[in-house]
């Protein structure tokens, strides 16, 4: 069809597996947390390192505060895919393919489809995750959480995959073989968000990763400053990018 012909169409033609294995495993796993939520507080009260992961807040009941947590585990997953996709420009740079795509596009246009497509399937798989872990809490809880909580939680989280899809795009257009410098910050911000309390890590470790910026809704209150930078950073980090990828040699 016309759509595959064009570059937005390429790459998302290569994105259908990506988005088909990390959307049914992130159902999947929100919905293996979920199922939790029916005895959460027998499973955080007799867990001593689950219960130090959060500060109790009594106007919050266990399982609005835990959905945060688990939260992290979800969208740090949905990063996944995005980085995955992003990395694709780096292979095909590797083996050679470039040569033959930019026959028919442009640099600028084949970056920019393949950040958008990335980020795109990011979302989809991350609202996935929440989803699941909706589905599940609702089927085992008296009260469940409801599902616009659940989804405005997980939508919450959504600027960090534009911070990691730009970061990626932002190393390869350097040169490709950086893009494991974006796997290892993605990999460290978890260990600290998630395993930080625990290993008693400073605040100021915490102020490194994009998860810290990020409200836990709805035990914190939603503020749109952190958000809207987080947007402005990675819309800036991708214009800078397309300029370095025009330029440099591939």
């Amino acid at each position: 069809s016309r759509f595959y012909s064009s570059t937005l169409g390429f790459v998302a033609k290569n994105a259908q597996g990506q988005l088909t294995i990390w959307g049914l495993g992130l159902l999947i796993m929100g919905a293996t947390y979920g199922s939790i939520f029916g005895d959460i507080d027998k499973f955080v009260k007799t867990n001593a390192t689950i219960k130090a992961m959060f500060v109790e807040n009594p106007k919050f009941n266990l399982a609005e505060q835990f959905m945060g947590t688990i939260l992290i585990v979800l969208v740090v997953l949905a990063t996944v895919p995005v980085i995955s996709l992003i990395g694709r420009l780096a292979k095909d740079e590797r083996l050679g393919r470039l040569d033959l795509l930019l026959l028919k596009t442009s640099r600028t246009k084949l970056l920019l489809s393949t950040w958008g497509m990335a980020v795109l399937v990011g979302m989809i798989v991350a609202e996935l995750g929440g989803l699941g872990l909706y589905l599940a809490a609702a089927s085992v809880m008296t009260r469940p959480i409801a599902l616009i909580t659940v989804l405005t939680a997980t939508t919450a989280y959504l600027p960090t995959l534009f911070i990691f899809a730009s970061l990626a795009t932002f190393l390869i257009a350097i040169h490709r073989k950086l893009l494991d410098l974006a796997w290892l910050y993605l990999i460290a911000s978890f260990i600290i968000d998630y395993l930080g309390s625990l290993m008693k890590l400073g605040k100021i470790f915490h102020q490194l990763t994009p998860f810290y910026w990020v409200p836990r809704l709805p035990v914190d209150q939603m503020d749109w400053r952190f958000v809207s930078v987080m947007g402005i950073v990675a819309l800036a980090l991708l214009g800078i990018s397309s300029l370095i990828y025009q330029k440099r040699d591939l």
